[in-house]
């Protein structure tokens, strides 16, 4: 369960978006 690597690429897409 990689919950905060997934959590991590969620916000560097926010931040990309």
């Amino acid at each position: 369960m990689d919950n905060v690597k997934a959590l991590a690429q969620y916000m560097l897409r926010l931040n990309l978006g």
